[in-house]
């Protein structure tokens, strides 16, 4: 290459040999320009210097940019921001490493184009905060704004401990106090002043008091209920509850207009179901009172007049022509009570009429007084024998005879017994080996002794000697047979139900053979217990969940089948019923008593039976 300088008009040529051209290089004084027909270098060390006026154009296009503005270009790397340098994307638009960004408004990503803002923290922390935008049903724009604060605020988004979560969202602003009350919220639990979530199960306990304009406890085809707790460490609850109505009807319980605070108590009825006496008209205080107090087959002052078992009371007083015998409106009997009183063996079907044509008749009123309360058909203690429609009577206790009983259709088919404990002696029984009539009694410290009386009782008692002290009652005869499917029936009561072991009634063989009632404080929570043994094989125990109350009656009643099975009653209620063959076939079974008292402090037991009675076939 040959290289050639011009000044003034003189030309600068340059040819290179390799292409075999010639360009020529050269200045026009006349348009004050030079003329670079190839290409002009600047080599190592040298120097294009536009001085202060003059100006660089590329195709004819002034470059405004001053040498500090172009310098920006100068070592920067694309995609990548460097300091003090101009920003140029890489080849995927992509850029790097800004340290603060200032802008008016800000787009991350573009329409059909996905976009995010990540934000990393400082140092060498981990994870990031990573901004975007879901595909929104229309085209819309979800804004999310910081109104008007008074401080300077940092919002924190909490770790929700799981790998998805949301943000609540109300339609007004929702202030701190208000969102603390989720802080610190259990589900299905109450927590002081915070929010009231229930479980999984839509459960939530422990409200202490909640007042409510309406409250529902369940809901269609779901049955619900209120528990209502005593105070403390109190036993039990009250529930209230609904059960199936007939049609989709409501049942409400109201509390009319009262001009006093009010307290409505529910008594103890004594039995594990009860019913509300209801009425169509409300029923004054007064007019309950009429029932408080009344005794079933008793006249009592002042209340309302209820039959006994047998539709019968004791002493009625009716004024001269009030009495009407017959169907209907019936006939006054105009017979006066000393008329009446003449009455002596006659029959017990008389009509008014018949009554009213008695005069004359010389018996006292105790005598006539014998059918007062006389059963056709059965024997009522000091009253009246009158047999049934069909010539029967039941029920004697002994029968007493200087001669034979005879009779063509005398039946001994069946055997029935009853102890009502009145006939014998208050010391009767008294020592640790003793016999009263039928009865055996045996025990540790123990008594059984017998309250003289007409309500005559059978005590059974410990001492309080000694721990483990014991009394039993053992009927002397064995003599009821599985076979003959005997009945026996009791009305007894316990003095405690604490520190006791009890067999309330029972049949009894041996300690391999029975079937009874149980009460042990020990172990059954104040439940009556059914208990069976067979041939030594075990136990088998049932708990009733019948509650004993101390100091309170409860009859018992235990039915033996020819098959060797057997049902359980408490309060006419059947509460067990043992399979055939669980007990053994036995003809020595034997009415069985039995109390004791376990404490090492040994306070002292008692059992105390009001009557027994017992059937069998034969």
């Amino acid at each position: 290459m040959r290289r050639y300088l011009a000044t003034g008009l003189l030309l600068l040529i340059i040819s290179t040999a390799a292409s075999a051209q010639v360009v020529k290089n050269y200045f026009e004084r006349q348009t004050n320009r030079l003329v670079i027909g190839y290409k002009l270098d600047v080599v190592s060390a040298g120097v294009l210097d536009v001085k202060s006026g003059g100006f660089l154009k590329l195709d004819g296009t002034t470059i405004s940019s001053t040498a500090a503005e172009l310098n920006w270009l100068a070592g920067l790397t694309a995609g990548t921001v460097t300091a003090s340098k101009a920003v140029v994307v890489d080849g995927n638009k992509d850029i790097s490493a800004f340290r603060n960004l200032n802008c008016t408004s800000l787009d991350a990503g573009a329409n059909t184009v996905a976009g995010s803002i990540d934000i990393f923290p400082a140092g060498d922390s981990k994870g990031k905060l990573s901004v975007s935008c879901a595909n929104q049903t229309g085209n819309t724009t979800v804004t999310l704004n910081a109104n008007a604060m008074g401080q300077a605020t940092q919002v924190n988004i909490a770790d929700p401990l799981a790998a998805a979560s949301y943000i609540v969202q109300s339609t007004a602003a929702v202030t701190l106090a208000e969102a603390n009350v989720l802080d610190g919220a259990t589900a299905g639990a109450i927590v002081a002043s915070k929010a009231v979530v229930v479980d999984a199960n839509s459960d939530i306990g422990d409200f202490r008091n909640l007042d409510a304009q309406n409250l529902d406890a369940g809901a269609n085809t779901v049955a619900g209920s209120v528990d209502i707790f005593p105070a403390g460490d109190a036993k039990g609850k009250l529930t209230v509850t609904c059960a199936n109505q007939t049609g989709n009807t409501a049942v409400t319980l109201n509390a009319n207009a009262m001009g006093q605070a009010t307290q409505i108590n529910i008594a103890d009825p004594l039995i594990a179901a009860s019913y509300l006496l209801q009425s169509t008209a409300a029923v004054t205080v007064t007019e309950a009172n009429l029932l408080d107090g009344a005794v079933a087959g008793t006249a009592v002052a002042n209340k309302c007049l209820a039959l006994g078992a047998n539709k019968n009371v004791d002493t009625l007083v009716v004024a001269d022509s009030g009495l009407f015998l017959g169907a209907g409106a019936g006939t006054a009997v105009t017979s006066t009570a000393t008329e009446l009183n003449t009455l002596d063996g006659a029959a017990a079907t008389l009509t008014a009429a018949e009554l009213n044509i008695l005069d004359g008749v010389t018996a006292d009123a105790t005598e006539i007084n014998v059918l007062d309360g006389a059963t056709a058909g059965a024997v009522v203690a000091s009253k009246a024998v009158v047999a049934s429609a069909s010539s029967d009577v039941s029920a004697f206790h002994n029968i007493g005879a200087t001669g034979k009983i005879v009779g063509a259709g005398l039946e001994d088919s069946k055997a029935y017994w009853c102890d009502d404990f009145e006939d014998e002696a208050a010391n009767a029984l008294a020592a640790t080996t003793l016999r009263k009539l039928w009865w055996t009694g045996a025990g540790t410290n123990g008594t059984q002794s017998v309250a003289l009386g007409a309500n005559g009782l059978m005590v059974l008692a410990t001492s309080a000697t000694a721990q483990n002290d014991d009394s039993s009652l053992l009927y002397t005869h064995e003599n009821y047979n599985t076979d003959n499917a005997p009945i026996l029936e009791a009305y007894v009561k316990l003095s405690a139900i604490t520190d006791v072991q009890t067999y309330l009634l029972g049949f009894y063989d041996d300690a391999s053979d029975y079937v009874c009632f149980e009460f042990d404080s020990a172990d059954d929570a104040n439940h009556i217990s059914v208990v069976s043994n067979k041939a030594a094989g075990g136990e088998v125990r049932t708990d009733t969940t019948i509650h004993l109350v101390a100091g309170t009656y409860v009859k018992l009643r235990l039915e033996i089948d020819a098959d060797e099975g057997y049902r359980a009653y408490i309060n006419d209620a059947l509460v067990k019923t043992g399979a055939a063959a669980v007990i053994t076939q036995q003809t020595t079974n034997q009415p069985y008593f039995y109390v004791k008292d376990p404490a090492v402090g040994h306070p002292g037991r008692s059992l105390t039976v009001d009557y027994i009675k017992t059937w069998q076939n034969r």
